[in-house]
Parts: C-alpha cells; structure tokens; sequence
C-alpha cells in the first residue's frame, strides 16, 4: 500500500533536560501533537531516541526515520571525516538497529543528514570556490571515494542486521551514495519561487537520481518568535528561522508566519513527483524559533489550521 509521507521534523530535545525527556508522558504528547496537527510520522532528527518513544510510536501507529547524532563538528567541511569518527559510527549503527529492528513504526534508517559538500562534489559553493576549487584533481578524487566506501559500508551493515529489511535512506539532503530514497533540503521561503524549483528540480537536488522514491526531507523553517524558556526574544545575532539571500524577511506576525506555512507547503503537496515530505520543525529549539510549537509545547497555532495545510485540504 502505497503511504504519502508525511513527517515533521523532531529533534527530541526538552528545556529542563534537553536530549532527556522529562517523563513518558511528555513523549507520548510529542507525538500526539504532530498527529494533531496534520502528520503521519517523524524525522527523529541527529539522535538516536528513547526505546520507550518507538513502543509510544508503534503504539500510535506514527511513522519514523530512525537516525543517528552523525554531525563531526565541522561546518564546510563535511567531506572529511577521521578514522575515529567513522568506526564509531559504524559500530554505533550496528546497535542501533539490532536494538531497534522491531519497532514496526521504523519505516526506514536515516543514516546520515547533509553529508559531504552542500549541493554535492560538482555543485558546492564555499570557501575558497568550492570543493571542486579546493583541492586537485588526484586529492578530489581520493576524497569522494573515502567518503563513498564510508557510506557504503555502513549502508551495507544496516541492512544485513535489518531482519525486516526497511529502505535505507543514506543521506538526507544533498549527497546520495547508495540509497533506496532520495531526498532534498529546500528553504527557499518564497511559495512562487519554490513552485518554480519543484517543477524543475536543480542539479544540486537530483544529480544521480535514478527512480528512487523523491522526498523534500526538509523545507518550511518559517521563524515565529513568541518567546519560551529562553527569554522573550532572540539576540539580534539569532534569527529565528530561515530568510535566505533574496528575502522575504520573517514574519512579523502569527496570521503572516501561518500564510507562508500553508503556501510553502501547498507547492510541495502539488509537485506530482515529491512522495512525501517533511516540515522544519515541530517545536522551537532553543534560539531555533522555526517551530510549529514552542519549546515548552504551548501552542503557536491553532491546531487545526495546521492540520489543513499539512494534511492537504486546504
């Protein structure tokens, strides 16, 4: 049966124990929230969760990418990874998924999120010109394929422990090794110009696509300050969500920050080809304020305008 995703992203962190949730009910709340607003399922986001929150998760019939905390600290560049790094993560997906393979509300491993150079080995812009600017040839060359036997090594371990044999889901955003789903990032938060892209999707997004369910793994990011735990407002250094180098600016109100939300999210529902998505995010992280919810779960919207426009009928 085919299952139009859609997902939320939840990075499980609370303000009174951050990666710790205070109690079980708080983590069956999370989740009946994000039903209640529209969504059938999660990216649990840069941490590997509780095992109590998939049997809530099985329970409720809320469907999951289980991930892994991959970020090395790096902040351009993350095509280069130590041998350290990469055997803890090997090993540490290996318990993972022997630990978690029964969950029936995993739908798939997300093994890895924006990993390499943004927009890929041909595409990236950065310092210095870019990766393909970088280095020589001869370097260029011996990098990709270190990080494409890393990936692949661990693609490959996930699946032999994986008695259920769930789509792996190598990378979200940007570079793809070996994938049974391909994804990409897209912030733009101007509804016309992000129509634009989804009919006619970058190379940056889709180069080595070969027939892979497509899903837009990351959008939205539409910044709400209202306060929460951490003071009433941002520093100025702090944007509370995405604006990007062409604008718009954030919005400035609850009725405007819902307006772009529900026309965001109306283009990905009208791009035929896109299987699913996921929204950026379901509640503010600390100075992140691109949250449907506040950090303390108080609401930013009603519930069920939110449910309209994640949930198509708008």
């Amino acid at each position: 049966e085919q299952r139009y995703l859609r997902l939320v992203l939840d990075q499980g962190y609370y303000p009174d124990g951050l990666w710790t949730p205070p109690s079980e009910a708080q983590m069956r709340r999370d989740i009946e929230l994000a039903k209640e607003m529209g969504f059938n399922g999660a990216r649990l986001h840069q941490k590997i969760f509780e095992p109590l929150f998939f049997t809530l998760a099985d329970e409720a019939g809320f469907l999951v990418f289980a991930e892994y905390p991959d970020w090395n600290g790096g902040l351009c560049r993350r095509w280069q990874t130590s041998h350290e790094y990469r055997r803890i993560v090997q090993d540490e997906w290996k318990v993972a998924v022997e630990t978690l393979h029964n969950h029936p509300s995993i739908v798939a491993w997300g093994l890895f999120n924006e990993f390499g150079p943004k927009g890929g080995w041909k595409h990236h812009r950065g310092i210095g010109g870019g990766f393909k600017r970088r280095y020589p040839q001869k370097k260029r060359q011996e990098i990709i394929q270190s990080h494409c036997d890393f990936v692949t090594g661990v693609v490959h371990e996930v699946r032999r422990r994986d008695k259920h044999k769930r789509p792996i889901h190598d990378s979200s955003g940007w570079i793809h090794v070996e994938t049974d789903l391909w994804s990409f990032h897209e912030y733009q938060q101007r509804p016309e110009r992000l129509e634009k892209i989804l009919l006619n999707l970058p190379l940056c997004h889709i180069d080595g696509h070969s027939g892979q369910p497509l899903l837009a793994s990351e959008y939205g990011g539409v910044g709400l300050d209202v306060g929460g735990p951490f003071g009433p407002r941002n520093p100025k250094e702090f944007l509370a969500g995405y604006v990007g180098s062409h604008g718009p600016a954030l919005p400035s109100s609850t009725e405007e920050a819902l307006e772009r939300i529900s026309s965001l999210t109306a283009k990905i529902h009208g791009a035929n080809q896109v299987a699913g998505f996921c929204y950026t995010q379901l509640y503010d992280v600390e100075y992140e304020k691109n949250g449907l919810l506040r950090y303390d779960r108080k609401r930013k919207f009603p519930a069920s305008s939110l449910k309209r426009i994640f949930s198509g009928c708008q």
